[in-house]
């Protein structure tokens, strides 16, 4: 016969097995459950850190690709105001031209001893059909820094020159005249000195190198060169 400390004891053994049995402690697989849970755990959290990393790295793409759009689109611009700029030019040159024809002809007409008392210059005569056009030469950049003057090509040759700061410069055409008569022909545009607009045109021994900046004023130049003095009002 059991006593009543014996039936407590029982009562709360079975009142504790119930617990590990409601918890699962008491399985046999219960261990490996746990483990497996813990690796689907460690699977999952895997999976969620890769899945972050490939966001970003999308991410990083379509930062790059809109930085490429955008590059390509501020070349596309900056082409399109070249082209504008170049245009704008053309246009003004031959607005001045246009400029210029009638001041003359309007100096004619309040000055016509100006269209009748004109310098004759005696020109050699010439057998047209031996002129040939020099397709070659072309202007040489004196400036080594290209800051002060910059060269434009025209008929894809280097035939006009444009100045960035206001220096006194000459620029070489890198053609040597050894025989025969050569003739050439020269613009100038807003040459201003003094409120005139100056140009020269002259012959340097070949092999000379001119230095940049030039003032053709000076005499140790006067020495080296042929010069002729063009000066428009």
């Amino acid at each position: 016969m059991k006593t009543v400390g014996e039936k407590n004891i029982k009562k709360k053994s079975v009142n504790i097995l119930s617990i590990l049995i409601a918890n699962g402690i008491n399985s046999p697989s219960s261990e490996a459950s746990i483990e497996k849970e813990s690796k689907i755990q460690q699977l999952e959290e895997s999976n969620r850190l890769k899945d972050e990393q490939l966001r970003q790295k999308d991410e990083q793409l379509r930062t790059q690709q809109e930085q490429i759009r955008a590059s390509d689109e501020r070349a596309r611009l900056s082409e399109r105001q070249k082209l504008q700029v170049y245009e704008q030019l053309r246009t003004k040159d031959a607005e001045i031209q246009r400029l210029q024809t009638e001041i003359n002809q309007l100096r004619q007409i309040q000055d016509p001893s100006l269209a009748t008392h004109s310098t004759q210059v005696i020109q050699p005569v010439v057998d047209r059909n031996a002129t040939l056009e020099d397709n070659k030469s072309e202007l040489e950049n004196p400036d080594p820094t290209g800051q002060g003057l910059r060269l434009e090509r025209i008929q894809d040759l280097n035939r006009k020159a444009v100045a960035i700061k206001e220096d006194a410069l000459s620029i070489s055409l890198n053609k040597v005249i050894k025989d025969g008569i050569h003739r050439i022909e020269v613009r100038f545009d807003k040459c201003n000195y003094d409120k005139y607009s100056r140009g020269s045109v002259g012959i340097v021994k070949a092999g000379y190198k001119i230095p940049y900046p030039c003032d053709l004023s000076n005499s140790k130049m006067n020495l080296m060169k042929i010069l002729y003095i063009n000066e428009i009002l």
